[in-house]
């Protein structure tokens, strides 16, 4: 939101449309990792020769993202729709690691599962952290550049929480 205030919230962009896009906004980038990773599986999968599997998932996964999206936007309205999305790679992401694990093409050492699970951890402290500072300093009714001091501040903090939360896991691994 303290973003989207700053780039978009000035004339007809009402500070409600400036929540509104921030709420899809996140609800995307939590699929940002996800279909990064479903882009390198699939590749993977493709290259070890299991181009039928990996068809079938993106199959499924194309079915997940319109019915779960559909099912969740009349449930929720356009966020839900936006969570199909991230529902969808979820469910692409574990079909193809399962699929290249059964085939021998997928193992992951402990270190790595350790180690990403603790910026995932490092990620998620971070996000709580710049909500919680976030709700702790409200936005005004203006954005533009009269919001760009709160969001420098909130970018600080989650900068410092996410570099001291990725050092304590890193040590931890």
């Amino acid at each position: 939101e303290p973003i989207v205030a700053v780039l978009f919230q000035r004339g007809s962009f009402s500070a409600e449309d400036s929540r509104m896009t921030a709420e899809l906004l996140a609800l995307l980038a939590l699929s940002l990792p996800l279909q990064g990773l479903e882009r390198i599986l699939s590749a993977t999968a493709a290259a070890a020769g299991l181009l039928a599997g990996a068809e079938r998932v993106a199959l499924l996964s194309l079915a997940v993202c319109l019915g779960g999206g559909a099912a969740l936007g009349v449930l929720y309205g356009p966020a839900g729709a936006t969570a199909g999305i991230a529902v969808s790679a979820a469910v692409s992401v574990g079909l193809l690691a399962t699929l290249l694990a059964r085939h021998g093409h997928l193992a992951l050492e402990g270190r790595v599962v350790r180690v990403a699970l603790g910026l995932a951890g490092a990620a998620a402290l971070m996000g709580l952290g710049v909500t919680a500072a976030a709700q702790a300093w409200p936005a005004g009714p203006h954005g533009g550049i009269a919001a760009a001091p709160r969001l420098a501040v909130l970018v600080a903090a989650g900068m410092g929480i996410y570099g001291a939360a990725a050092l304590l896991a890193r040590r931890l691994a």
